[in-house]
């Protein structure tokens, strides 16, 4: 993490995924909250979705586009995070976060026409 704190000094953008490389899926994790807050950065969502995909049989269910799909690709609002929280604001932020995410996929996956989010 250190290092990854070192780089935005001088490299202004950085891109994390927030549930990690096992999960569990939509579960943000703490080491973004703590990176942002470390690094002085903001938190911008990341929202991809796409209107025909196949669905990886993956613990994550990843969409993996078909040719010549469509992909959207939106950005959210930027979240500030303090650089001084107690553990209670801490992972209320964390958790505002998770739920800003999973609304913001899930909405763009329902405008794609998938069932339910993915």
């Amino acid at each position: 993490m250190a290092a990854m704190v070192e780089d935005l000094a001088t490299n202004p953008i950085a891109a994390h995924i927030v549930d990690g490389p096992q999960g569990p899926k939509g579960v943000v994790k703490a080491g973004l909250i703590r990176l942002a807050q470390l690094s002085g950065a903001a938190i911008i969502p990341v929202y991809i979705s796409v209107d025909r995909a196949w669905v990886a049989r993956s613990w994550d269910r990843s969409l993996i586009p078909k040719p010549f799909s469509r992909v959207l690709v939106r950005f959210g609002e930027p979240i500030d995070v303090p650089e001084q929280m107690d553990s209670e604001a801490f992972e209320a932020l964390r958790l505002e976060v998770e739920k800003k995410m999973i609304e913001g996929h899930a909405q763009d996956d329902l405008n794609f026409g998938w069932e339910k989010p993915l």
